[in-house]
């Protein structure tokens, strides 16, 4: 498949465009063929190595967390998803074992990480993830927003649903103050 990709940190001139073996895909992921992926700093900063996201070259790495695109393969136990769907990944990368995420409290996850950073992402043609991280993307939504949304999206519903925990029928601006003091 076609990919850009690292094999060491720096500047623009260390992205590599070639050929790269397809992603394996395990019994509870998905292959997706990519159909967007945006560029967002925490791209920039792995590819230069800045904040604490230095790889581990052992290969090829490929950037890219905000991928979008149609499921192109299914592992023997996923049921959510079916080849052919349009999907959005969420890039934020659980263990789903640990006792954070076992209470719902994935941000607290002992073992995450994020695609495109902690493991190779989607400037490919292909990326594979895990099925959980693949949700359905509306007809009303194009590929290139759906990829717009991802990193910017995880932080804000986290603050506002988990850190403020607003309802249904609140606004935000009442709980302007709470989120202020935190």
């Amino acid at each position: 498949m076609k990919a850009v990709y690292i094999t060491e940190h720096g500047g623009v001139d260390v992205l590599t465009y070639g050929e790269l073996p397809e992603p394996e895909v395990g019994p509870n992921d998905v292959k997706i063929r990519v159909r967007a992926c945006a560029l967002n700093r925490l791209d920039l900063y792995t590819r230069a190595g800045a904040r604490g996201t230095r790889v581990r070259f052992n290969g090829p790495h490929i950037l890219g967390g905000d991928v979008a695109g149609e499921v192109a393969e299914t592992g023997s136990l996923v049921t959510r998803v079916a080849v052919g769907d349009r999907v959005v990944v969420n890039p934020r990368l659980t263990c789903n074992q640990c006792r954070f995420c076992v209470a719902g409290e994935e941000e607290f996850c002992t073992s995450a990480g994020m695609l495109g950073s902690t493991v190779s992402g989607g400037y490919a043609e292909f990326v594979s993830v895990p099925a959980v991280n693949a949700f359905p993307l509306a007809d009303s939504l194009s590929f290139e927003q759906a990829a717009s949304l991802p990193t910017v999206f995880l932080p804000c519903w986290t603050i506002l649903m988990r850190k403020a925990q607003l309802k249904p029928w609140e606004r935000s601006e009442e709980h302007t103050s709470e989120l202020q003091s935190h």
